[in-house]
């Protein structure tokens, strides 16, 4: 093994084993090569890689949260220390390394409270010589596989980290941090869960970024005085603000001893009362003085940059190349240059139907340890745009690829029809005469002896692609031909498909209760009045079509709740201009029929996830408990991410069996049983890069939240067209009735305007805002100007209307 793919395991196996890692210096202990290494050191073995693959000589930064170090100098009695400290009982067997020098660096975890108190020496622990403490996210040891002009890093015990005795917590060096920080410390009433809660929200959600060289001190310290509005202390200020913004949204992130400082600085600067938005203190609203010469503008920096409210937000940029099945994505480049739409929902598309070509009897038991959660690989995906965008043509084209086994399936019909006809020809001839032998000798016949000859049985036509079928006959012919499963439902405008849903359902059961297990696949039964009921083997059923965003902004209200349009994967399709004659390319003509026949030809199979794989399901589990734990997120989008774990094992076992197919002719072999990492950590990013950013999109611009940003929208055009410098909540409501009826809803509104730097709450009851003064600078006159016309046109139309109803009135 050469000596630079040593460090990189070496790196990856530290990170395995539960140390953040971060580059530093070649051959040196210090410095670290990125600032803010206490927030940017990381487990991810793929950003590592990333890392140490522009320079596999970097030394090995590790830190352990939660946790410390004691690194045991040899030149300062550091070894006897140590084997004092084990003859003591001190210490217990965790991983250990030797460094070049001779020494011992032995690691530990605690909790994170002690860890916090655990001082980062560089001195002695007491009564122990040579003993230096590198503690939680403080200070950092070179990992194992470093090395310097001394010698290398070497492991002395791979053991796991264990858990610190307590005689030896007991004797390390710790500081009251309310002290060693200066700050002071908490009264009584203050850091209520409740207020935490609220700060946590304002942090994760509200909170703007911090970034060095414009303005970032200033916004600092506006984020650290906003929380201690709620009522916090200093001291938990200073840890609601390092964990929950400090990593996010400072760039670069503050060390921690800088952001405790800044916590010092905001305490002595602030001019309102700590508590001041907590509602258990009731304060009265604090006047701020200001002893400025010129008052003739707002003090510098206690205004953010007003957003531009009418700025269309721009979808997500294509980004599949290199995470989608290489088919898929040569595939929907081809088509989306000829159409003149964005690639990637031409591959998303075609991604779906790839995966739908796989019969449904091949399932991914999700874990490897329980045979409880399978999936089957079934896909709803819906482009989402404009009319005339080219939807159709876009979701059409990939099902070029299930028409090669329709067509296949349809020359074997003509020859099963043939054999049929001609079996049922020779029956047609031989049964009169068996009838009448019967009859003449009075017997009933028999199997040797003439036995009456069983009717052929008519051959059944398959498809895979349905076009608009009801939820009965789709059952019907899942019930005939079960092979077919899942099968396609090509809806060309989904809204029109929604629409019908239940059209004809008066009684008994519903069509949206038959489509929701669609998508999971197993047994169900149909009772057809009159005509009795099938029972369906498995009832697998993919979705792709195409649906107009003013159509999906109208049906959404009454799609919040079942869950139907949460089972979509819905992508944003954008014009890109009108589309090229291109040539065709030979190789993907040609790859079309050979990767659609060899999906189809699958048997029956139940796929597991290697541990890697594993660790991509933990991962995208993970992803899912955060993104849903904001507060931020519509609950229509939340139904969403409810789902993303088993979406992620339908994309893991469809690249898995896509990329067998492309190479199946050369190989010869059926797909491996097992779904490798890589494969795992690219439907993981399919999810987490592509889908979840559209679904926001979305969301964000036709379903959740159309009606906020209309409303955020008009308050601002209001402020505007008035050259406002204070607003009131009863002026809003009285001039939009909508926000003047809901109180809590216009209090939201202004939250939003707060949040985007055009007003400040400077009084909360009644509700009383100041407007950002940046909002009259010009900036936004053109929109003033639109927006006055537009009123002032609505309020002669509203007048005209008056004086006709009224003429009509008075008229005999």
């Amino acid at each position: 093994m050469t000596h630079r793919k040593f460090k990189v395991e070496s790196m990856l196996h530290l990170a395995a084993k539960g140390f953040r890692v971060f580059p530093v210096t070649i051959n040196e202990k210090r410095p670290p090569l990125i600032e803010g290494w206490q927030s940017y050191a990381t487990r991810d073995p793929e950003q590592l890689s990333a890392i140490w693959e522009l320079e596999p000589r970097f030394n090995i930064g590790c830190l352990i949260d939660s946790g410390f170090s004691i690194d045991f100098d040899p030149k300062n009695g550091g070894l006897e220390s140590r084997r004092r400290m084990r003859e003591a009982g001190l210490l217990t067997r965790t991983y250990s390394q030797r460094s070049p020098s001779g020494g011992f660096h032995e690691t530990y975890r605690c909790s994170p409270e002690v860890a916090k108190l655990i001082k980062n020496a560089v001195g002695t622990i007491p009564g122990y010589p040579g003993t230096d403490v590198r503690a939680d996210r403080k200070g950092y040891i070179l990992g194992a596989g470093s090395t310097t002009a001394a010698g290398a890093y070497t492991i002395e015990d791979d053991a796991p980290i264990a858990e610190a005795l307590p005689e030896l917590l007991a004797i390390l060096p710790k500081a009251d941090p309310t002290r060693a920080l200066n700050l002071e410390p908490p009264l009584e009433g203050q850091d209520s869960e409740s207020e935490k809660a609220r700060a946590i929200d304002y942090l994760v959600n509200h909170a703007p970024e911090a970034i060095e060289g414009q303005g970032g001190d200033n916004t600092t310290i506006k984020v650290i005085n906003r929380v201690r509005d709620h009522n916090l202390s200093a001291e938990t200020t200073l840890e609601l603000v390092d964990e929950y913004w400090n990593r996010t949204k400072a760039i670069p992130p503050w060390g921690y001893d800088d952001l405790a400082k800044k916590v010092k600085s905001a305490s002595k600067s602030r001019k309102n009362a700590v508590g001041v938005k907590a509602p258990e203190h009731e304060l009265e609203p604090v006047q701020l003085s200001d002893l400025r010469k010129d008052q003739s503008t707002p003090p510098p920096g206690t205004w953010e940059e007003p957003t531009d409210l009418w700025k269309e937000q721009t979808p997500p940029a294509d980004i599949l190349d290199g995470i989608a099945p290489q088919i898929a994505v040569k595939f929907g480049r081809d088509r989306a240059m000829s159409f003149g739409v964005n690639s990637d929902a031409v591959v998303a598309t075609t991604v779906a139907v790839l995966g739908s070509l796989i019969p449904a009897t091949n399932v991914l038991q999700m874990y490897n340890n329980r045979s409880s959660w399978q999936v089957i690989p079934t896909f709803w995906t819906a482009l989402v745009g404009d009319p005339g965008s080219a939807k159709t043509a876009a979701v059409k084209a990939p099902l070029v690829f299930a028409k090669a086994i329709d067509k296949k399936w349809s020359t074997e019909f003509a020859n099963e029809m043939k054999e049929y006809e001609r079996a049922e020809l020779a029956h047609s001839a031989r049964a009169p005469k068996k009838r009448a032998e019967a009859l003449a000798t009075k017997e009933q016949p028999d199997a040797e002896t003439g036995a009456a000859p069983v009717p052929p049985q008519k051959p059944k036509f398959r498809s895979k692609i349905a076009n608009d079928a009801t939820s009965e006959a789709l059952a019907t012919r899942l019930a005939e031909t079960p092979e077919v499963a899942p099968i396609i439902l090509h809806a060309d405008e989904v809204a029109g498909w929604i629409g019908s849903l239940d059209a004809y359902r008066n009684k008994g059961a519903k069509d949206r209760g038959f489509f929701l297990q669609a998508k999971d696949g197993g047994s169900y039964r149909v009772d057809r009045q009159g005509r009795g009921s099938i029972l369906v083997p498995n009832l697998a059923i993919s979705i792709v079509g195409g649906i107009q965003d003013d159509m999906l902004a109208k049906l959404a209200p009454d799609l919040e709740t079942d869950g139907l349009l949460q089972r979509f994967a819905i992508v944003a399709l954008r014009q890109m201009g009108l589309g090229d004659d291109i040539p065709e390319d030979p190789s993907i003509e040609a790859m079309i029929p050979r990767v659609g026949l060899a999906l189809s030809s699958l048997g029956e199979m139940t796929y597991h996830f290697a541990p890697g794989a594993a660790a991509e399901l933990n991962q995208i589990k993970t992803f899912k408990a955060r993104e849903m734990s904001r507060a931020d997120i519509p609950s229509g989008l939340k139904t969403w991410l409810a789902k993303t774990d088993a979406e992620f094992g339908r994309y893991a076992l469809a690249f898995h069996l896509i990329e067998w197919a492309m190479i199946a002719d050369a190989i010869e072999t059926g797909p491996d049983a097992v779904i490798s990492g890589d494969t795992a950590r690219r439907a993981r990013r399919y999810i987490e890069e592509f889908l979840y950013p559209h679904c926001q999109y979305i969301h964000a611009t036709v379903l959740g939240g159309g009606w906020s940003d209309n409303e955020t929208r008009w308050v601002a055009a209001y402020i505007l067209t008035r050259s406002l410098e204070r607003v009131t909540a009863r002026e809003i409501g009285k001039n939009y009735r909508r926000l003047g009826n809901n109180r809590k809803r216009l209090f939201a509104v202004m939250s939003r305007l707060e949040i985007e730097g055009w007003v400040r709450l400077i009084n909360s009851d009644p509700g009383q805002w100041k407007i950002n003064p940046a909002v009259h600078d010009g900036r936004f006159d053109e929109t003033r100007r639109t927006e006055a016309e537009r009123r002032a046109a609505v309020r002669g139309k509203i007048a005209a209307d008056g004086a006709s109803r009224k003429d009509d009135k008075s008229a005999p």
